[in-house]
């Protein structure tokens, strides 16, 4: 857009060089970063910032050839680095040329009145433009700007710009006043609530109080730990009566009171609240995670709704790939259940849920699975399809071909009694060698657990003549810790059986989630 023209007037010269200056000055990204926070203090209540008081703050040097050896400069440092030479002329009082406007302007400012929220100073270079002296509100349609290239421009003064703009002008909510010693008049009728994020105090003022008085208030707290009171925050702008305080421990107890601010002027203190902080929420009432099938996992769950729950977070581990848990969704206090189709047979997964509100998170409950190879919906052939001796002075050769028999049982539901699958299975050598090769197999049973982490115990034996003999064994089983994230020490139920005389191998158990694929080692 072509440059808005404006009247040839003093103060018309003068805001459009500070403009200008501060168009040039924002290249410093520390300044630009300065003018946000400042103006996010709304201390009249709007996103302003009084020249007076930022022009002694210190930002980053980045004009190193101007002011060598200095790290940071102040804000008027750097604005009168950019203003022409030449105009020094224009200045009689021998002030510095920011002095010199704050002393003719006191109310002279600079804001940032749109967009200041979603403005990323790191990213982004605001247009400045400044309020000419002929400008009227319902009137003018364009005012002039400076873009990022420092070229003259004009601004639609009517629509709403899509970007933050730098505006520099007078501040229109503040009455100059001659500065004096009176404080501020004292905030009254402090109170507090306890809210789902946390502590909520608010109080009133008197009805004279304005920017020109009150510039914000100074809020104090003392947890029941603590002897004294400490600074908590600093809210800006007369109007602005009443503060969260997000930062508590559940169920504590803490105690406030606020003091009015100008400059550093405060009032005397306010009446003394004291409020509880809301509880942590309580876990859930019940997780399980449930194997239905090869590729699909429920996680269950039931909410304790009596109480405040701001969502329910779902999060997951899996062992030897992520290193902390990652979250994996958010549910509402309505929602129950979630099937977790990405997963990985042989793998760990443990999953955690919590509920959350803004006072923090309840304790965690877990559950985990050990991924099966096989499918848990449908039933699993058990093969024993090869044996192989390590030791062969279990068999003297002048007995011939080693002869086993093998016993296989599970512990019941009940894990205090077990149940015979298959009873002295002959597992004979036809050859003496060390490999036994089976090749459709031996069937042991068609699995299908009523939990992905039964398990079957295989005894073997080595016979040698026709007559009988006891043999005792443990019938293994799995049972998870209290915690329900990894398994407690396996359990065992004992049993005797009569097979023919010989030599007791000792028990193996497997696994329903392990590798099909297996060896079981009977060691003894």
């Amino acid at each position: 857009m072509s440059e808005t023209k404006f009247l040839d007037t003093e103060h018309n010269q003068k805001l459009s060089k500070l403009a200008l200056a501060v168009n040039q000055a924002i290249s410093n990204k520390a300044f630009r970063n300065l003018i946000k926070d400042e103006a996010q203090k709304q201390f009249d209540g709007d996103f302003d910032i009084l020249f007076k008081n930022i022009a002694n703050m210190s930002v980053e040097n980045h004009l190193k050839s101007k002011f060598s050896g200095k790290d940071n400069v102040t804000v008027k440092e750097l604005l009168e680095e950019y203003f022409p030479d030449s105009y020094q002329k224009k200045f009689k009082s021998g002030l510095s040329i920011i002095d010199d406007l704050v002393k003719q302007y006191p109310d002279l400012q600079i804001s940032v009145p749109v967009h200041n929220e979603d403005w990323d100073p790191d990213n982004y270079t605001p247009v400045v433009t400044f309020i000419p002296e002929e400008y009227k509100d319902q009137t003018t349609k364009s005012i002039p700007a400076y873009n990022n290239n420092g070229e003259k421009i004009s601004l639609d003064a009517v629509n709403k710009p899509s970007e933050p703009v730098i505006v520099i002008g007078h501040n229109e909510r503040m009455r100059i006043i001659e500065p004096d010693d009176t404080p501020p008049s004292t905030p009254y009728n402090l109170t507090g609530i306890s809210t789902e994020a946390g502590i909520r105090i608010n109080w009133d003022m008197v009805a004279n109080a304005d920017p020109a008085n009150t510039w914000g208030y100074y809020v104090y707290r003392k947890s029941s730990v603590n002897s004294s009171y400490q600074l908590k925050s600093i809210v800006n702008g007369v109007y602005n009566r009443s503060y969260d305080d997000n930062s508590v421990e559940t169920g504590a107890v803490y105690s406030y009171y606020v003091r009015a601010y100008r400059d550093n002027l405060l009032s005397t203190a306010s009446n003394y609240i004291s409020v509880t902080a809301p509880d942590r929420p309580g876990s859930v009432l019940s997780f399980d995670a449930i194997q239905h099938s090869i590729n699909e996992i429920e996680l269950r769950w039931q909410n304790d709704n009596s109480q405040y729950i701001s969502y329910t977070q779902l999060s997951r581990k899996i062992i030897n790939v992520n290193s902390n848990y990652v979250d994996l969704q958010q549910f509402t206090p309505n929602q129950h259940d979630y099937f977790d189709h990405d997963i990985t047979p042989g793998r760990k997964n443990i999953y955690k849920i919590n509920h959350v509100t803004s006072t923090g998170n309840s304790n965690p409950k877990y559950d985990f699975v050990n991924v099966p190879y096989r499918d848990i919906s449908i039933k699993s052939g058990v093969y024993i399809k090869e044996m192989y001796i390590g030791d062969y002075s279990l068999e003297n050769w002048a007995l011939g071909k080693p002869e086993f028999k093998i016993e296989v049982a599970k512990a019941n539901s009940d894990l205090s009694s077990t149940h015979i699958i298959q009873s002295n299975m002959d597992c004979q050598y036809d050859h003496r060698w060390r490999e036994q090769v089976y090749s459709t197999g031996k069937k042991v049973w068609d699995w299908m657990p009523g939990v992905w982490y039964e398990m079957i115990t295989f005894n073997a034996v080595e016979f040698d003549y026709p007559w009988k003999m006891t043999v005792s064994l443990s019938v293994g089983y799995n049972q998870k810790n209290i915690d329900s994230t990894s398994f407690d020490i396996q359990g065992g139920v004992d049993m005797e059986y009569k097979v023919p005389q010989g030599q007791n191998c000792g028990a193996a158990y497997l696994n329903y989630f392990d590798n099909p694929n297996i060896w079981l080692e009977f060691p003894n």
